[in-house]
């Protein structure tokens, strides 16, 4: 509404005008990143100067009902890759000195071509279609082991999380657990994944809604949740988030795992989202169903089809341009 002459605001409508805040007036779109640093750690904005990708990896039972592109042992390998430095994840993290943690939860290493030993702590999860993914003292353990990683990094200096995952059949979940917490057909939820044709999502869709109908009753208990329809890798990163929201270090989240992982922390801690930022689209149609019922925005308007943290190394440059001009503003 404008204000003309001999025409003054309500106290209603004053309370409705949103201040300036001259400092960041010159922002523009960077202004949101810039406060949200600012609160999130409680202090003046700067640069994050040891940033750390921490990818939970694990393996899922719902891909043995051919709903993934991925073979058995193929993301263990890949995870050998990233520790390798070979894969695109590992190339993006150097130049922007960004340490890559990778937690192998609950990698297959049955099928290992290159003869090296599991590391996993969790076997990987039953199929949540016709089984539970976990028993009780598992989630538990995992969500344990998630807030140790948090804990570790952040003793070590740790500024900034980005948070990956790497896992074969964990788009199927994140897909289960989004439709029954948001209440939305899997019709609506359920994506490509891996690259499958019609034939693999059509099965895909029919183990989502049968590992749906199983946990439905569940859906406001995390716990419960990770239980029937999760994984140890899903609630390692659960336990992560949480540890991460208490000792007050942002997050940026990147896919539709990350998206599923930070609904089921929400409804543990319904403040723990204002410590996140979401990296980017994804080609997952569930990871914008959640993003927006968590009232979170993505730093980039790309749609990508990596989950592995890829995104939030392209996000991380916007935020610390953003946090670089803030303090500028300040000087």
């Amino acid at each position: 509404m404008r204000y003309g002459p001999g025409k003054t605001p309500t106290p209603a409508e004053t309370r409705r005008i949103r201040p300036v805040n001259p400092r960041l007036y010159r922002l523009g779109d960077l202004e949101p990143l810039a406060e949200w640093i600012d609160s999130v750690r409680e202090e003046a904005a700067g640069v994050f100067t040891q940033p750390t990708l921490v990818l939970f990896c694990g393996d899922h039972g719902i891909a043995e009902q051919d709903v993934s592109a991925y073979s058995a042992g193929d993301c263990a390998q890949r995870l050998r890759s990233i520790i390798a430095g070979s894969e695109a994840v590992s190339r993006l993290a150097e130049p922007r000195g960004v340490r890559i943690m990778p937690v192998d939860v609950s990698l297959d290493h049955s099928v290992d071509p290159l003869g090296a030993t599991s590391s996993a702590a969790f076997a990987p999860s039953a199929a949540i279609n016709t089984a539970d993914a976990l028993t009780a003292a598992q989630v538990t353990q995992a969500m344990e082991l998630g807030a140790k990683v948090a804990d570790t990094n952040i003793e070590a200096g740790t500024d900034l999380f980005l948070l990956g995952d790497l896992g074969r059949g964990s788009t199927a979940v994140a897909a289960t657990v989004i439709s029954i917490i948001i209440d939305v057909e899997p019709l609506k939820c359920v994506g490509r994944g891996s690259g499958i044709e019609d034939e693999a999502w059509m099965r895909k869709m029919s183990a989502v809604r049968d590992a749906r109908r199983r946990a439905v009753p569940h859906r406001r208990d995390s716990h419960e949740l990770l239980r029937i329809c999760g994984g140890a890798d899903f609630a390692a990163a659960v336990g992560f988030l949480l540890r991460a929201c208490e000792r007050r270090i942002p997050v940026i989240l990147d896919g539709v795992v990350g998206a599923a992982v930070a609904l089921l922390t929400h409804q543990l801690n319904p403040e723990a989202h204002r410590s996140w930022q979401v990296a980017r689209n994804s080609d997952e149609p569930a990871q914008k169903i959640a993003i927006n019922a968590l009232g979170l925005r993505p730093i980039l308007e790309l749609t990508l089809p990596f989950g592995e943290g890829i995104g939030a190394l392209l996000a991380l440059a916007v935020l610390q341009g953003a946090a670089t001009l803030a303090e500028a503003d300040r000087n």
